[in-house]
Formats: structure tokens, C-alpha cells, sequence
């Protein structure tokens, strides 16, 4: 499928043929839409090239429909409405999850290089603090994956490994004490 090139046509008479065209490609696809789906539609074209504005399917199937929607409570015609604030929300929330879904997979992905690498020969002793505490998370998380699959709710809760000072933000580190920074 091709991809058009959406840019404002300068030409009047192109734009002219192309509004023609589309409008009509619009209108098929209304149709149909109607026919597959057993829906009720209606669509009102207004132009710079029509004396009266294109209704589907008529004026007073139109009108009808229109009525009938108004005539529902307010929070029935809103229920699947969206506005472009609350589409971006759902799209950052979708980004974001899958984001974190990929920062997961990489963690588990380097995580699980280093464990190749300790059982290749590389020791403990040579892994630097946040391999460490990598693998310590990993273990953590794989022990309560473990008890959560084996349904035991008797153990003891693990407890997160100590944090070093210089992983702290300073703002942590302060101690106010009468008013005084320590």
C-alpha cells in the first residue's frame, strides 16, 4: 500500500478533482462500513466546491440518527469519545509500558550474559559493585517468582541488599537537626 504524501494541493482544479475523489472513496467506505458491520452511519460533507453540503444516506435518515444520539444522556454519547489529551495519555501509558517491558528484557539479557560469563570462569571477586548488585536483584526476583509459583506465603520477606552512599542522592544524606544541616 502506498503512502500518500499529505501536503496542501496550491493547484484549485487538482484540489478540486482530489476532494472529488476522496469524498467519494469516503462515502464507499461509510457503506460499507454500514453493510459488514450492521451499523447505522451517516455522513455530512461540507464544501467550497458544493452548493449544499453531500449527506448519506438522506437528509431525513440524517436527521433521525442525529436525534436519536442527542436524544441519549450525555454520558452515553461521550462513552467512547476521545479527545487528543486523553489519546496521548493512552499513547504515552502504551510507550511507556512498553518501554519498560524493553528495559526488563535487556536487564534480564545482561544479566543472564553475566551469569554465562561466572559459569565460564570469571569470579565473583572480579564483578564490579553494580554487577553485583544486579545479580542480587535478579536472585531476588527469581525467589519470588519461586515462592509465588509454589504458593508458600510462610517465608520470611527478603530484604534489599544496603545501598552505598554514593548511590544516594544527596538530598538523602542531609540530616536537619534544630534547624541546623549536618
Amino acid at each position: 500500500m502506498a503512502k500518500v504524501k499529505l501536503a496542501w494541493v496550491e493547484n484549485n482544479k487538482a484540489r478540486a478533482m482530489i476532494f472529488k475523489r476522496k469524498s467519494e472513496g469516503l462515502l464507499k467506505q461509510v457503506k460499507e462500513l454500514t453493510i459488514l458491520c450492521d451499523i447505522w452511519a451517516c455522513l455530512i460533507i461540507f464544501s467550497p466546491y458544493e452548493a449544499e453540503p453531500v449527506v448519506w444516506p438522506c437528509v431525513k435518515t440524517v436527521r433521525g440518527l442525529l436525534k436519536n444520539f442527542f436524544a441519549k444522556p450525555l454520558l452515553e454519547q461521550k462513552k467512547k469519545q476521545t479527545c487528543l489529551k486523553s489519546y496521548l495519555k493512552e499513547k504515552i501509558k502504551t510507550i511507556h509500558k512498553n518501554l519498560m517491558k524493553s528495559q526488563q528484557k535487556n536487564k534480564e539479557y545482561v544479566t543472564e550474559q553475566l551469569m554465562i560469563q561466572l559459569h565460564h570462569g570469571r569470579r565473583i571477586s572480579d564483578l564490579n559493585l553494580s554487577e553485583i548488585y544486579q545479580l542480587l536483584a535478579f536472585s531476588k526476583d527469581k525467589i519470588i517468582l519461586g515462592r509465588l509459583e509454589l504458593d508458600f506465603m510462610e517465608f520470611a520477606p527478603l530484604r534489599d541488599p544496603p545501598v552505598l552512599l554514593f548511590e544516594v542522592p544527596d538530598e538523602q544524606l542531609m540530616i536537619i537537626t534544630n534547624d541546623a544541616i549536618v
